[in-house]
């Protein structure tokens, strides 16, 4: 597969394009020990890997990483290259200009949340770049991005009940126990 076809194809989200990208450069750097990037590949591991947000520069890095740092011969798997994402990640809270990066990734990541309505506005922490990067992170800012995350899983918990409520307060599970073309009781008689 052309990387030219699959990067510049419109068609193809960007999840998509970005697992192609980890694929990719793991078959240059350990052509045994990645999958060949077919479509159906790059979307069961855009699936996997879209769980989590991180800059572009970190997947490239991450897939370095894993290569050098495996000792298995075994292929490599979503799980492995988000665990050696999360290292490099950690590893960028470290350097003052890749923190930086991050915090940008995060910002674009809160302020497309406010957009969307799924966030309030004061969610947004401000951010004044030049003095960020000299700053080593303190444990407010920490503690506000935890308590930013934990917000967010909450309110999709909380939208995840509204929609089953929504589809029927549960009865949609209420035949789970029912042998096939049984026929849940009409309970309204």
């Amino acid at each position: 597969m052309n990387p030219d076809d699959v990067l510049n194809n419109p068609n193809i989200p960007e999840s998509v394009k970005s697992a192609f990208r980890v694929l990719w450069k793991g078959k240059q750097l350990v052509p045994d020990r990645f999958p060949q990037p077919s479509m159906e590949v790059m979307q069961a591991w855009a699936e996997a890997l879209d769980q989590v947000s991180l800059p572009e520069e970190i997947w490239d890095e991450a897939v370095t990483r894993w290569s050098l740092t495996v000792e298995s011969d075994r292929m490599a798997t979503p799980r492995e290259i988000k665990a050696s994402a999360f290292a490099v990640r950690d590893a960028w809270e470290m350097d003052l200009q890749k923190r930086l990066v991050l915090d940008r990734h995060r910002q674009g990541i809160i302020r497309r949340k406010v957009e969307a309505g799924m966030l309030p506005p004061s969610a947004v922490p401000p951010v004044d770049d030049a003095q960020r990067a000299l700053e080593p992170r303190s444990e407010g800012t920490a503690k506000r991005w935890k308590e930013i995350r934990a917000g967010i899983a909450q309110r999709a918990r909380d939208r995840r009940i509204a929609e089953r409520e929504a589809a029927g307060s549960g009865e949609l599970f209420a035949d789970m126990n029912k042998q096939p073309g049984e026929f849940p009781e009409d309970e309204s008689r």
